[in-house]
């Protein structure tokens, strides 16, 4: 590799691909950057790091400004976890790097100056988030978010809090606790204690294969009942497998993810005056093969995509498991696409990682004749049921729910998204999606925003999108509808099913703030709504302070779904893997942006209810959002106004 270039050299770091070439050209940017190498160490198993050795320019490169720097240009997993100066690079007497002369990355050296721990509680946290983040160091008034931290990281650091002191840490409690003296404070001062006497405790109920519905899954079993034959809560995906596939090896993969996930093999069945979920203890499934390969290949894309929009145009009856289609078509030897789609009442967005997570998993296993190595799911759908069923009627369900009473007390009617068409009674059947994508070196810039203003990249869309509603309603306040995980211990991590709660989120506008304090606010506002996000939305409209919204006014004017995806597995086995977009005819949501981050950007779509809305309209919508995006990155710090009203083509057209 050496010989081949050091441009052309990539690895995988954590499952991404790491061009090395390419960090060291833009590191080779910085003004006091003379010389530089980047290369990975792996220290201890399992355990890579970037690292990157300068040679000075004038009086020294300070780590944060090149790290700072580098997200400019750069993702966050390809900015290096360590600097290193050196006087001079070393060299072999053919003129290569001597790697082995190469120092070991060391605090001192990869970062300046940190506050350190004091006591044994900061301590623990420190060393936890230093792992999370592949940092060397970290001080204890840093924040989480600026260090790198992103939502996916702050979910791995409530599992791994949650193992070293033994108790649930709520993926809350960062976000409201977001540096290390925070945190440690919290945890010292009974945040887990005051949480846990608040809640009842989870048991794992063996052997019991029914339970009550909870709230969230009875909406949409009524909703099914009062209009049949809709397709509102199909969830399809298309999975593209290119390589050699082992069709038994394959089947056998898939049987045994049924066989682990206990939500594959559950029904809705009338109990007496109501509905529960019955959980069958086998299922044998079918996945039967199409073989389109003998088409012409001009012909053979139209017909999978003709083939696949019936299936996921055909309503799932919910009474008869399995609630999931299930098929694979063979476009070439070496080609295939497999088809999944569950009900949403069995299913959501973490159910989708985690089919990910397994069928790689247990494919390779099949093919390489041994045992997987994932472990058995301790708990089921069914002990989240008959837990939240205790949790209504908890002290934690009163407080959360004291705070929504009180949020909306004394807050007027949200306004209506303005519509192509009259609304009418009972919605519609028919949804479509414009799709949505936001480039790489966009993505990067707006990720370099959030860092600095210590939030998410979520935080910051979420953003932009609230802007763009608020100058369609005309309003200075926006309402998301914003779906949370609601997976509210680790132990349903691995957990596949329905857990999802829409959390509405209020966004107050500003047009005299300057973008970056605008994220601020939509930042803090986010928190506080994240912080009672456990009582289901349908449990709010019980409640008289939300009678308006139960008689017709919107509890919120869109929906904003926002998942990084990077993580996700790129091989199943020997099979390499990408997303085909298939999109369902149906939204239970009047208009809705989601997102997914990949490694080359943001891409997504909004649906929207075609019976309300033209695509003309929709594509409008789109249009300013990424007008806005381009802008933004432009000048973070201009105020809203000024965003707003700069002149383009997409304000023109809106």
């Amino acid at each position: 590799l050496e010989h081949m270039g050091r441009l052309d050299f990539q690895v995988k770091v954590r499952g991404y691909r790491i061009e090395l070439g390419e960090i060291e050209a833009n590191l080779a940017r910085h003004p006091s950057v003379g010389q530089c190498v980047v290369i990975v160490r792996e220290d201890s198993p399992g355990d890579p790091r970037i690292v990157a050795y300068v040679v000075p320019r004038g009086e020294g490169v300070k780590a944060r400004d090149a790290k700072e720097f580098l997200k400019r240009t750069l993702p966050d997993y390809m900015v290096p976890h360590h600097f290193v100066e050196l006087g001079e690079i070393p060299l072999l007497p053919n003129g290569k790097v001597d790697r082995k002369r190469l120092p070991h990355p060391s605090a001192t050296a990869a970062r300046g100056p940190v506050l350190a721990a004091r006591t044994d509680m900061e301590l623990m946290v420190v060393r936890t988030m230093q792992q999370v983040l592949s940092l060397p160091s970290v001080g204890v008034d840093e924040n989480f978010f600026s260090l790198g931290g992103h939502s996916l990281l702050a979910a791995q650091l409530a599992a791994r809090l949650s193992r070293e002191t033994g108790e649930h840490v709520p993926m809350r409690l960062i976000l409201t606790h977001p540096t290390v003296e925070q945190l440690a404070r919290a945890l010292e001062h009974g945040a887990l204690d005051q949480a846990r006497s608040k809640r009842p405790s989870l048991r794992r109920l063996a052997g019991q294969s029914e339970a009550p519905l909870t709230l969230m899954q009875e909406s949409m079993r009524f909703a099914e009942e009062l209009y049949p034959g809709r397709v509102l809560y199909n969830t399809p995906s298309a999975h593209r497998l290119a390589g050699a596939l082992d069709l038994q090896a394959f089947r056998a993969a898939f049987g045994k993810m049924v066989d682990r996930q206990a939500a594959l093999r559950t029904q809705i069945v009338r109990r007496g005056d109501g509905f529960v979920q019955e959980v069958l203890p086998h299922l044998d499934v079918e996945l039967p093969l199409e073989d389109l390969s003998g088409l012409a290949a001009e012909a053979r894309e139209a017909e999978l995509m003709q083939r696949l929009q019936q299936r996921i145009d055909d309503p799932i009856a919910i009474a008869s498991a399995p609630l999931f289609r299930v098929g694979l078509y063979r476009l070439s030897p070496t080609e295939h696409v497999f088809f999944f789609m569950a009900h949403h009442i069995i299913w959501d967005g973490w159910s989708f990682d985690l089919m990910y997570e397994e069928m790689s998993e247990l494919y390779a296993a099949e093919v390489e004749k041994r045992e997987s190595r994932l472990a058995k799911p301790s708990h089921s759908l069914v002990d989240f049921s008959v837990w939240f069923g205790e949790w209504l009627a908890s002290e934690d369900c009163a407080d959360q729910l004291g705070y929504w009473k009180k949020k909306y007390a004394a807050m007027p009617g949200t306004a209506l998204v303005p519509t192509d068409r009259p609304r009418r009674a009972g919605g519609s059947a028919s949804a479509d999606t414009e799709w949505v994508n936001l480039d790489e070196q966009i993505t990067r810039r707006l990720h370099a925003i959030a860092s600095q203003q210590g939030c998410t990249l979520n935080t910051v869309v979420l953003s932009l999108y609230a802007l763009v509603l608020a100058e369609l309603v005309g309003d200075g306040k926006v309402v998301l509808g914003v779906p949370v995980r609601g997976r509210v211990s680790q132990e349903f991590d691995p957990v596949m099913g329905f857990f999802v709660n829409v959390v509405p989120t209020v966004i107050p506008q500003a047009f005299e703030l300057s973008f970056e304090s605008y994220i601020g606010r939509v930042q803090q506002e986010l928190t506080h709504a994240l912080s009672h996000q456990d009582v289901p939305l349908e449990r709010l409209l019980q409640e008289p302070e939300f009678d308006r919204f139960a008689r017709g006014a919107p509890v919120y004017q869109s929906m904003f779904s926002f998942q990084d995806v990077r993580m996700r597995p790129r091989h199943w086995g020997p099979l390499q893997h990408s997303s085909l977009p298939v999109m369902q005819k149906g939204s239970p949501a009047e208009l809705g942006l989601w997102l997914l981050e990949w490694d080359n950007g943001l891409s997504g779509g909004i649906t929207y209810d075609s019976a309300l809305f033209d695509a003309a309209s929709i594509r409008l919508l789109r249009d300013r959002l990424q007008g806005l995006a381009l802008r933004a990155v432009a000048g973070p710090g201009q105020s809203l106004r000024q965003l707003i009203e700069s002149p383009g083509s997409d304000r023109d057209d809106l």
